[in-house]
């Protein structure tokens, strides 16, 4: 069983071998400080952690695997904006790519990027699983805790938390909540 000081210590390692430092130049890529991109991440992952726990008690499901699960979900985006942030310090301002391009690579390919980073680590298969999967397109009814985060991230999306803000996002029409049996009252 991965214990909460286990977590902690993984989440501080990231933190401290990909940490963030003020750099002018990606004023060119993001259109802002690369920490302003950081830290909606960083707050993203806390938000949907913490709704992940109250969902997960409402259901019978473990809190803490939930709590965990939210919080590690966008790893990889994490680990993409350092990648982001070095190829910045390397690169001359007119070679960089778009800003277009970094937020597809970020979509697209933070799911895998951190399943193979909590893969690196063993970490449990349920961590693995949800980082994984939890903007896949279909929706697996067995896996709850996989729908608790989804639901969670699209939470946290509609109410303009996160790097996708969409606040047209029905909560209680979505397949996850279906899975889950939430209603729209216990989803306001």
């Amino acid at each position: 069983v991965l214990g909460f000081d286990a977590i902690s210590a993984q989440v501080r390692l990231v933190d401290k071998q990909f940490g963030y430092q003020e750099d002018l130049d990606l004023l060119y890529i993001f259109g802002e400080n690369i920490n302003f991109f950081n830290s909606v991440v960083r707050k993203g992952c806390v938000e949907v952690a913490h709704l992940c726990g109250m969902m997960a008690s409402e259901l019978g499901e473990d809190p803490a695997i939930a709590r965990r699960s939210g919080l590690m979900h966008d790893i990889g985006k994490l680990y993409l904006l350092r990648v982001f942030d070095a190829m910045v310090a390397e690169t001359p301002a007119e070679e960089l790519p778009p800003f277009e391009l970094v937020q597809e690579v970020l979509d697209q390919a933070h799911c895998e990027v951190g399943y193979r980073l909590l893969l690196s680590w063993n970490l449990p298969d349920v961590y693995l699983g949800i980082v994984r999967e939890h903007h896949a397109e279909t929706v697996t009814e067995g896996n709850l805790p996989l729908q608790i985060v989804r639901l969670a991230n699209q939470a946290c999306n509609r109410a303009g938390i996160g790097l996708r803000p969409d606040a047209s996002i029905v909560l209680a029409a979505t397949p996850e909540a279906h899975v889950l049996r939430a209603s729209d009252v216990a989803l306001a």
